[in-house]
């Protein structure tokens, strides 16, 4: 098992915090809401229910990608000074 390395403080991350959050937050707003958009169009219009499912699919894909590369990582029980410590 190796030691994890301390981050160089000099080396701060080029994506602001707040960028970041907001990305968690959208990502995690059209997985909510398109999740329950593809169950309401299956109960209404079950014809429509495949392509609804792409559309939220991609969708979904599409958000959870650029919040991924960005680095997100939501853990609200660590403090900040232990993520700067590990």
């Amino acid at each position: 098992m190796s030691t994890p390395t301390v981050p160089d403080p000099d080396q701060a991350p080029a994506i602001p915090p707040v960028a970041r959050t907001v990305a968690y937050l959208v990502a995690l707003v059209v997985g909510a809401l398109g999740g329950g958009a593809v169950v309401i169009v299956a109960a209404v219009a079950p014809e429509h229910t495949l392509v609804a499912t792409a559309i939220v699919s991609g969708a979904t894909s599409a958000v959870a990608t650029i919040a991924g590369g960005l680095g997100v990582v939501y853990r609200p029980t660590v403090p900040a000074e232990a993520r700067r410590a590990a």
